[in-house]
């Protein structure tokens, strides 16, 4: 995903998880915890409604080695393996 703004970015995250509660696809968000402060609400928000799964990660702790974050999303797919999934993450090294 390139976008130009901080605000730009954070919309296409919330319609991306948006478009995903609305068909009850469960969705993992995995972003620096600055940005994660600013997404939580609106994608509570956004989930209102929905019985799908929103877990959020603070991607600074959990890729500081790449492959334990692999595994992290191998495990979120592996708990729904008769659904779509969603995850959006930024990786930084």
């Amino acid at each position: 995903l390139l976008y130009q703004s901080e605000r730009e970015c954070l919309d296409f995250v919330v319609r991306f998880a948006a478009d995903g509660f609305a068909v009850d696809e469960p969705v993992l968000v995995a972003v620096p915890g600055d940005r994660l402060a600013q997404l939580g609400p609106a994608l509570a928000a956004a989930r209102a409604g929905s019985g799908a799964e929103l877990r959020l990660i603070d991607i600074t702790d959990a890729a500081r080695n790449p492959s334990r974050f692999l595994a992290t999303e191998n495990a979120f797919a592996d708990r729904h393996p008769d659904q779509n999934v969603r995850i959006v993450s930024q990786l930084v090294w």
